[in-house]
């Protein structure tokens, strides 16, 4: 399997265009989690609706390193001390846009986790 990150060189547009994205993500899931519960399930269902996850978890399976792949640094991603500027300290070999991958998926995790588990079939 090709990584997406080993195809996209930072400070390329498309290397911003993914954090970008990702970023949007983490602004999306932390409305989720502030959301009512009266409003969590219209937001589930908008982003069940227009098909965002089928675009979302192959894009963040592609970027996530294979320690996080195989479930290693979550606990570290969701310390109160975790800060997206020193990557190097969860995952030494991994960038920005790696990290930022692993804590969109923690979030989904946390906010949506049905909607996890039926994309990673």
């Amino acid at each position: 399997m090709t990584h997406i990150f080993s195809i996209v060189p930072e400070g390329t547009a498309a290397y911003d265009c993914l954090v970008g994205y990702l970023t949007t993500w983490k602004l999306v899931l932390s409305q989720v989690a502030a959301a009512s519960s009266e409003l969590r399930p219209k937001y589930s269902e908008f982003i069940r609706r227009e098909k965002y996850m089928e675009t979302l978890m192959p894009t963040l399976f592609h970027l996530m390193p294979q320690s996080a792949a195989a479930g290693k640094a979550f606990e570290s991603i969701s310390s109160p001390g975790f800060r997206l500027l020193f990557p190097g300290q969860i995952f030494p070999d991994a960038d920005e846009l790696q990290v930022l991958a692993c804590c969109v998926y923690y979030a989904l995790l946390g906010e949506l986790p049905a909607m996890v588990r039926v994309h990673k079939k």
